[in-house]
C-alpha cells in the first residue's frame, strides 16, 4: 500500500476518496492524528497523484461534491 496524502479534515479526505471511487480507483482511509489516504494498487499512483493535485486546488469543485453526497 502507498500513502497518498494526509488531511487534517476527515470530511475533505472522504470527499477525495469518494470521487476516486467514481473513477474506479479504490482508496482506503486510516484515522490517526490526521486522516491518511492509502492506495492499494500502486500502478494507479500517477493517476491518483494527478487528481489529488486538481482536488487540492479546488476541493469544492462540483465533481467532488457530487461524488460525496
Amino acid at each position: 500500500m502507498l500513502l497518498i496524502t494526509s488531511f487534517n479534515n476527515p470530511r475533505v479526505a472522504q470527499a477525495f476518496v469518494d470521487y476516486m471511487a467514481t473513477q474506479g480507483v479504490i482508496l482506503t482511509i486510516q484515522q490517526h492524528t490526521q486522516t491518511d489516504v492509502w492506495l492499494a494498487d500502486e500502478s494507479q499512483a500517477a493517476r491518483v497523484e494527478a487528481e489529488l493535485a486538481r482536488f487540492l486546488e479546488n476541493p469544492g469543485d462540483a465533481r467532488y461534491l457530487a461524488a460525496s453526497s
